[in-house]
């Protein structure tokens, strides 16, 4: 065995020697594929294990999901299957094939193939690497594009001139491997970039593609990521009037980092929100529904529009020395998220603070009594108590009572005052 494989964790060498002899068994070839074998050339800890047969990877998923105790996910119709094992560890298992592209922008015709047609039909050079776990050959190296060299001369270079009209989500992938890994993007990719900008390749693939690929940029790389989208010109192939503020955007992640940390996915929405910072409300709708977004990515996107903009003007009306809590009471309806995006637009100023004051303290202020507390003081069932509760929470947040002696007795007198 090569060292390269030695690099592995002991647990997962284990696990993918047992990979590659239970598809030998069956009379197939498996091998490490992706950022795996990215990692092991860099001397660096990989956290994916993607395995590639030239057979049956379902079948092949099974054997290992028995042997190792784990549990499969199968994906016929992509020929694909998941192993997750007790210990939370992962495999994801593939059939090696071929693909054509009867038109540019839409899914290939996929056919089952040997593990070069597999490799070469993949983006770039550095993500065509393998590693055979076939134990007559196992740790052998296989590089049949000069991926090694480009992964070491920190370059990022497509296979062919065509690979872009092929699939223009590559377009983002592209980008979001050469901002990962700190690395250039070579000339002829480069001009191929250019070119597929020009030609709006990204408009004709579906609002499902498009949306996945957006979201892992932006998600992965939710300052540089705009920034890079921008320099190549690709905006307005993802969606007429979106636009780049840096420091927009690096208000917005500084917020985020201070509320709480955000999941990957939402940051993207964040970002995205902010990007349609000059969007009018149905242009808004319409790039909601060229992604395809979620509903509570739609929530974001469309809120920080005309919602935020009534909310902001609720806040510029109020007086110098209005208490936190009329803060509290223009925000409530938001979400989060929303005001975020809102508050990255706002100038530097008391007023902005008070609203990342809110984001990060204020709206999670809760009174200590609740209703039946309320209720228990004498009060009439049914929308008063909703009312004594919200009097709590702003004399809370306004640090006019700190205890829940002091919350008693304020709800007492509430109570007790005649209408």
């Amino acid at each position: 065995m090569s060292g390269l494989l030695q690099a592995l964790d002991p647990r997962d060498l284990q696990l993918v020697l047992a990979c590659g002899e239970l598809a030998a068994a069956r009379g197939f070839r498996a091998f490490l594929v992706g950022g795996a074998v990215r990692d092991l050339l860099l001397g660096r800890p990989s956290p994916d294990v993607d395995v590639l047969v030239e057979g049956d990877a379902i079948a092949v998923a099974q054997d290992v999901a028995r042997q190792c105790a784990g549990e499969v996910l199968r994906h016929h119709a992509f020929q694909t299957a998941t192993v997750t094992l007790d210990d939370g560890r992962r495999v994801d298992f593939a059939t090696a094939r071929s693909e054509t592209y009867s038109k540019p922008g839409i899914l290939p015709e996929v056919t089952p193939g040997t593990l070069e047609q597999d490799l070469v039909r993949r983006d770039f050079t550095i993500n065509t690497l393998a590693v055979a776990l076939h134990p007559d050959a196992v740790g052998e190296l296989f590089d049949p594009c000069g991926g090694e060299a480009d992964l070491h001369a920190g370059c990022i270079r497509f296979l062919h001139e065509q690979s872009f009209s092929d699939d223009p989500t590559r377009l983002l992938r592209a980008l979001r491997f050469a901002l990962r890994m700190d690395y250039e993007i070579e000339p002829r990719t480069a001009a191929g970039i250019r070119d597929a900008a020009q030609g709006c390749f990204l408009a004709e693939v579906t609002g499902d593609r498009l949306r996945r690929e957006v979201v892992k940029l932006l998600a992965e790389q939710p300052l540089s990521g705009p920034t890079a989208l921008d320099h190549w010109h690709l905006l307005d192939s993802i969606f007429p009037g979106l636009r780049v503020d840096a420091a927009r955007l690096r208000l917005l992640v500084e917020l985020a980092d201070s509320v709480a940390d955000q999941p990957g996915e939402v940051v993207a929405w964040l970002v995205l929100s902010t990007m349609a910072a000059d969007l009018a409300p149905q242009e808004r709708w319409d790039l909601v529904r060229r992604l395809k977004l979620s509903r509570e990515a739609q929530r974001v996107v469309v809120d920080s529009g005309e919602s935020w903009r009534l909310a902001l003007e609720q806040l510029e009306a109020l007086p110098a020395d209005a208490p936190p809590s009329a803060v509290t009471d223009a925000l409530d309806d938001l979400s989060a998220e929303v005001v975020m995006v809102g508050a990255a637009g706002m100038p530097e100023s008391p007023l902005r603070e008070a609203v990342a004051v809110y984001l990060r303290r204020d709206r999670h202020v809760v009174p200590v009594l609740d209703g039946d507390a309320i209720l228990a003081l004498g009060c009439a069932d049914g929308p008063a108590v909703g009312e004594v509760l919200r009097s709590l929470r702003r004399a809370r947040i306004d640090g006019v009572v700190t205890d829940t002696e002091g919350e008693r007795a304020l709800a007492q007198s509430l109570v007790q005052k005649p209408n």
